[in-house]
């Protein structure tokens, strides 16, 4: 672990499938998903995604994984804040969101942008006012390859304005990449009169 020792919650991955960037589940990369976050916008942004723990399955016991934050305060799902401090917590959710995008398209991109698929909505936790992810990187089992079914879902975790997480490479291609930009051609300036200049390399 990264030091994050205060415990959040637990589920089982029984009816969940594992978000997947070139056939790894981004729920083990949150070491390399924190420290891009933390070189991109700092340590507050690197802390949005709660650390997993995976216990996997021994065949009498489902796997499941236990989420652990190095925020200080109250951890409360949303349902148990008033109405102005779950707003507060969701303006600052928007905010940090707003502030991973630019980074979601460059190359760097596929692992934070497939971790926002959450598992449901009540993956939005609060630590105090600030907003904290678990159950990250896992969708309902199937949802994957249903189009329409990840469109709710997205805007039910994550809000209608935001666009769909991606489930593999190429979709994250086909949603999040910025195109390659060339550089505009410059013209020559026209040759002077007279014999060529001599140039040097």
């Amino acid at each position: 672990m990264t030091g994050a020792q205060r415990f959040v919650a637990s589920r089982t991955l029984a009816g969940l499938d594992l978000v997947r960037i070139d056939d790894r589940p981004v729920l083990e990369d949150h070491e390399r998903l924190r420290g891009l976050l933390g070189r991109y916008g700092g340590a507050a942004l690197a802390a949005l995604f709660a650390e997993p723990v995976v216990s996997r399955s021994n065949g009498a016991a489902p796997a499941r994984v236990d989420w652990y934050t190095g925020l200080d305060g109250p951890i409360r799902p949303l349902a148990e804040l008033t109405s102005g401090e779950a707003r507060r917590v969701q303006e600052r959710l928007r905010a940090a969101l707003a502030a991973l995008e630019p980074l979601l398209g460059g190359p760097d991109g596929p692992l934070p942008a497939a971790s926002l698929n959450l598992a449901s909505p009540q993956a939005v936790m609060a630590v105090g006012e600030a907003p904290l992810l678990i159950d990250w990187g896992l969708l309902p089992r199937g949802l994957a390859a249903d189009e329409n079914g990840r469109l709710r879902h997205a805007a039910a975790t994550l809000g209608p304005d935001w666009p769909v997480p991606p489930v593999g490479r190429e979709d994250w291609a086909a949603r999040f990449a910025r195109p390659a930009t060339s550089e505009p051609e410059v013209a020559s300036p026209p040759l002077p009169h007279g014999p060529p200049r001599r140039t040097f390399t």
